[in-house]
Order: structure tokens, then C-alpha cells, then sequence
């Protein structure tokens, strides 16, 4: 597969913040804006994909995707994506196994607090 300069960015969920204003002039990022829409309709375009867990990226999705290059899964697990279909078509895949470690720790904590009935001190600290 021929590689091109990014210009496209498909997200499975709108984004949080304004990941917008960190990308380079000249990249732009599209966004599944209905459930109802066709799983893909608005990611035709894209060049890489921000992978969530709703959908399955399997090789019938990625047929839809001509122009996809990379996909990374943004979160821990890779279930809901076929390494095989992605290798076969010169997709590169990435994930971050380890994105929650330390929010899922502070929410260990707190639930912690929470059940020795002191989290209203422990916010206060």
C-alpha cells in the first residue's frame, strides 16, 4: 500500500476535547455524528481511524475504508479487530494497553474511600 501525507482523521465517538487544534493545518477530523448513519459513511476519506469499541473492524469494514492506513484502538483490549484483515491490507494497528492504568488506580482509591466511609475527607486532602 502507498503511503500519502495524513489529511484525514476518522473517530468512532466525537472526541472530548479539541483535538481539533493539535493537529497539523491541513488534517482534519471527521466524526461518527449518528448511530443511526451507516456505520462508516462519514470515514471514506480517512486515512487513519480512532478506534473505539463499538463497532467491529473487520475485513468487510476496512473494504469500505480505501484509503485507511492506520487505525489505533483507543483503549486496552484489541477484540473487536481482525489483525489478520489489517495485516492483509497494509493496515497498521496500534492500541494503548496501558492509557487507564493510573485513572483506574485513582478510581480503585476512591472506591476504597468510599466503602471506609471517608471520602468526604478524602477530598478535602
Amino acid at each position: 500500500m502507498r503511503r500519502s501525507e495524513l489529511t484525514h482523521i476518522w473517530s468512532e465517538v466525537q472526541p472530548i476535547s479539541d483535538i481539533q487544534s493539535l493537529l497539523p493545518s491541513g488534517v482534519s477530523l471527521v466524526y461518527r455524528a449518528d448511530q443511526a448513519d451507516s456505520a462508516v459513511a462519514s470515514a471514506k476519506s480517512a486515512q487513519a481511524v480512532l478506534a473505539s469499541s463499538l463497532l467491529q473492524y473487520n475485513a468487510d469494514l476496512f473494504d469500505q475504508l480505501p484509503n485507511l492506513q492506520i487505525l489505533c484502538r483507543t483503549g486496552i483490549g484489541i477484540d473487536n479487530l481482525d489483525l489478520k484483515a489489517a495485516t492483509e491490507r497494509g493496515i497498521v494497528c496500534c492500541h494503548t494497553p496501558d492509557g487507564p492504568t493510573q485513572s483506574t488506580g485513582n478510581m480503585q482509591l476512591l472506591y476504597f474511600w468510599a466503602l471506609c466511609g471517608v471520602l468526604n475527607k478524602a477530598t478535602t486532602i
